[in-house]
């Protein structure tokens, strides 16, 4: 009776791994099979697809553009190093003379968790450890020396995780998370909290209005008032105690010349002049007494743009400043040390990756 229990036994862990073995196969042969009508073995058997992957880009002079007037500024965007791993949707932000380049699409479209640093006086890169998850259209900040990335996608689902990076123990923590997912979002430090503003749940789809901030001292989110206009792939800054929101994109429009300006101390949104050529995809950052609004795109109408604009809150225009060497969007923009800093990005519309880098001298 117990060699028959035996066999029984045998027999059924035979069958157990016979269907595991077909499973796999069957995985296997559903991704490299014809494209059948009907619902994919990967959807029944709860498999995730990977992400798709897309053709890049081919920059050609007939998918730059840039208004007739006014003419550039005076001056030249210095040619720095490239940066050793190509990729759009990259962000940045400074610690001292250190700049801090993370995450991103890959050559697949795939998110990626790569950071890499640039020294502004030497211009010589290194490496940082890798966020701990890979993500693209993430929001990145520093605040007391250490850098915090927000939000972003992860291989197209969106997060509302916060991750802190200390370059003195060169460790990444996380942080409590915003209460909505999105990416392509403004990411701004005003005062002593973090704001993310914009932005949506998945890319290149109907942006959010909703803004919410972040206490550094209690590690607490809560509501702040709603921006007047959603937008994603939209560009952030903050200068004098103001969070500022720049151009991005909605359903209707992919290059909005949307400006808008909150003000933490009133609670109160308010429209400003509009940003002199609009475009989605952007970076932005203040340096002095400037907001500062570089490059972007449209994606449907198929161009970048090389133009910057600087806006004086105190003078409450718009000028324009030398155009980019590299013309894209989805690129990392910063301020260090007297100079505008631009990594990476799209030089076309739609997908692409290039490394290169340029800096502006800024008074």
């Amino acid at each position: 009776m117990s060699m028959m229990r035996r066999l029984a036994t045998r027999r059924g862990l035979g069958i157990v791994v016979m269907g595991v073995l077909g499973l796999l196969l069957l995985v296997v042969l559903s991704g490299l099979g014809p494209n059948l009508p009907g619902p994919k073995l990967r959807e029944i058997i709860g498999v995730a697809e990977p992400p798709p992957v897309l053709k890049a880009c081919v920059p050609k002079p007939s998918g730059v553009r840039g208004p007739p007037s006014p003419k550039p500024a005076g001056g030249r965007w210095r040619r720095l190093p490239d940066a050793p791993y190509e990729r759009d949707e990259v962000r940045a932000a400074a610690v001292g003379d250190t700049v801090f380049l993370a995450n991103g699409h890959g050559p697949k479209t795939e998110s990626i968790g790569r950071v890499e640093t640039f020294d502004v006086r030497t211009r010589r890169y290194g490496r940082a450890p890798s966020t701990p998850v890979p993500l693209d259209h993430a929001g990145m900040v520093t605040y007391g020396g250490e850098i915090y990335v927000v939000g972003g996608y992860e291989n197209g689902e969106s997060s509302n995780r916060l991750f802190r990076y200390s370059p003195r123990s060169r460790r990444w923590s996380e942080l409590p998370g915003m209460r909505v997912a999105r990416g392509g979002m403004v990411a701004e430090v005003v005062g002593n909290r973090l704001y993310v503003a914009g932005g949506a749940e998945e890319t290149d789809k109907e942006p959010t209005s909703i803004v919410e901030s972040y206490s550094f001292a209690s590690e607490e989110w809560r509501a702040e008032p709603d921006m007047p206009t959603p937008s994603q792939h939209v560009a952030g800054a903050s200068l004098d105690g103001k969070l500022y929101a720049i151009g991005g994109r909605n359903p209707g429009d992919l290059s909005l010349d949307l400006f808008e300006r909150f003000d933490p101390a009133s609670g109160r949104w308010e429209r400003l002049p509009a940003l002199p050529f609009g475009s989605g995809g952007l970076a932005a950052t203040a340096t002095g007494d400037r907001v500062i609004a570089i490059a972007g795109g449209d994606d449907d109408e198929g161009w970048v743009t090389p133009a910057v604009w600087a806006f004086d809150p105190g003078a409450g225009r718009w000028s324009r400043l030398p155009d980019l060497r590299v013309p894209r969007h989805g690129h990392a923009a910063t301020a260090a040390r007297g100079q505008l800093l631009v990594f990476g990005g799209a030089p076309c519309a739609r997908y692409g990756r290039t490394g290169a880098a340029e800096s502006l001298r800024f008074p």
